[in-house]
């Protein structure tokens, strides 16, 4: 697959966390699955019906300042490159079990 060139950089949605601040860990789970988990400070204001509106409506559009971004390229400003949803979860949609295709280039070096 060809490498995606790397989008212009996004406007933020707040302030970023310092990449010290997250604890990542990756596990091959006993049905090998994998599972990536990034454990972040809080994130101040943020409730967990807006957590399950954001995944429910990733691949959808929204307005930041009068312009229309794909959600997923918000989320952070530089690192995300493109999302798309590979499968849908069994009771439709990005739920539990949907599998996405994501893109990203970490620090905005399209090596990472």
């Amino acid at each position: 697959m060809a490498r995606l060139p790397l989008p212009a950089e996004r406007p933020s949605l707040g302030p970023m966390k310092p990449l010290g601040s997250a604890v990542t860990t990756f596990l091959v789970n006993a049905h090998g699955q994998l599972e990536l988990t990034i454990r972040h400070d809080v994130l101040r204001g943020v409730t967990p019906a807006m957590l399950v509106d954001w995944f429910e409506n990733l691949g959808g559009s929204m307005a930041h300042d009068g312009v229309i971004y794909p959600r997923y390229l918000l989320w952070h400003p530089r690192d995300h490159i493109h999302w798309e949803l590979a499968k849908r979860a069994p009771g439709g949609g990005t739920g539990q079990g949907a599998y996405f295709r994501i893109v990203e280039a970490f620090g905005a070096n399209p090596d990472y």
